[in-house]
């Protein structure tokens, strides 16, 4: 694989038996020795642009991903011959993130298999982090005092790793999307001793720097996930995947293994609002994404795999929510939400008729109470209960 300076991508496609030819007559390669064991094939990527990295993904098709000084990372199937989608990261906005992902271009990036997430990095002071299948961000990762050169996906400490243009390497958790440690050198930025690249030594657990001769650090290991250090407000539980949900006082959510009782890893319910309060969590009726509501009139809906954000349904006020629940109604997404002002809010929550406000469906449950809505529970087949501290439960 390679990429030029016009934003052309091409590959070659070597046959059997082409490790056993010498491509090298006089101390040149030359091609031609070759050409009976390899086929080969372009295709314009990022036109009018620089290819700044590419590279071979094998969970996504087949598929080669590349990136250009035109923010837009590129993915092209191996085996239909076609780019299958482009993203564009000068457009794209994260749900609650305000400007663009990135506007001075995409200098690097790397897959993580663990998540199933693209990071990318450029001159930006951050890295942003993309889903594979909505092709829009889905986290930040902020520290960075410079740009990136190199970004690195560790997903055996499950990390995400940057070297910056000042000789400084931030390291994530990407369970928390929260910085944990800096590498940094103290000896000037002099050209012989300028880091150019990075790779991680997966046997000996350790991270090689390329400068004028490479240099050797240790990663600090995570400890492991300990117990809420604050009393827990609420828990859900995930039949399907075998998984327990629970929620903190600091907003801390926290998965666990229901089999052996392990902690998974943790991510914070309420992501820049640091004075919302979790108040209510629950799966959805796929058991395939958490809900997380809040004080602040919000309920988030969150990838329970990897703690990453999904999308978020907003009520006309800011009421404290007493319950969630999730039900498929005649093939629809429907999310129910009780709260303590004697409401009962509905919201769509599928693909083609997703909306963060709420619709008017089954609104006669509003008025049903004259206090809060304590508790609610799906009534099969298309029906459900609500329970209030009238001491009405009404279906």
């Amino acid at each position: 694989m390679r990429g030029d300076e016009e934003g052309h991508i091409g590959l070659h496609f070597m046959k059997p038996g082409w490790t056993k030819v010498d491509g090298i007559q006089g101390g040149v390669y030359d091609e031609r020795r070759m050409k009976p064991f390899m086929s080969k094939t372009s295709y314009l990527a990022h036109p009018n642009a620089w290819v700044t990295q590419v590279g071979f993904v094998e969970d996504l098709g087949p598929a080669v991903v590349s990136s250009g000084t035109d923010s837009r990372l590129c993915l092209y199937d191996i085996e239909s011959r076609k780019i299958k989608w482009k993203l564009e990261a000068h457009k794209a906005y994260g749900l609650l993130m305000s400007e663009p992902a990135h506007t001075k271009g995409i200098r690097t990036w790397d897959w993580s298999n663990q998540f199933n997430i693209f990071a990318t990095a450029g001159l930006e002071r951050e890295i942003r982090l993309w889903s594979a299948f909505v092709n829009k961000p889905v986290g930040s990762l902020q520290g960075i005092k410079n740009g990136s050169m190199k970004i690195m996906c560790n997903d055996a400490e499950y990390q995400i790793l940057s070297l910056g243009m000042d000789k400084t390497v931030s390291i994530w958790d990407v369970r928390t999307q929260r910085l944990v440690e800096v590498i940094q050198e103290h000896h000037g930025l002099h050209p012989e001793n300028t880091f150019t690249t990075m790779c991680f030594d997966n046997d000996n657990k350790q991270l090689v720097l390329g400068s004028s001769k490479p240099q050797i650090h240790g990663i600090r290991r995570p400890t492991g996930l300990r117990d809420h250090q604050r009393p827990t407000v609420a828990i859900a539980v995930c039949d399907l995947h075998q998984l327990v949900a629970t929620a903190d006082e600091a907003n801390e959510i926290r998965m666990w293994r229901a089999g052996s009782g392990r902690a998974v890893f943790t991510f914070d319910g309420v992501p820049g609002s640091p004075t919302s309060v979790v108040t209510v969590i629950s799966f959805d009726a796929e058991q395939l994404r958490l809900l997380v509501a809040a004080n602040d009139g919000l309920v988030r809906l969150f990838n329970h795999g990897n703690g990453m954000i999904l999308k978020q349904f907003r009520m006309e006020a800011t009421p404290d929510v007493a319950a969630m629940l999730s039900m498929n109604l005649r093939g629809d997404h429907v999310l129910f939400v009780s709260t303590e002002s004697a409401e009962v809010y509905s919201f769509f929550d599928t693909a083609d008729k997703t909306s963060d406000r709420p619709i008017d469906f089954e609104r006669r449950n509003v008025t049903a109470h004259r206090l809060d809505v304590a508790g609610m529970c799906e009534l099969p087949p298309e029906g459900f209960v609500t329970c209030s501290s009238d001491g009405r439960v009404i279906a």
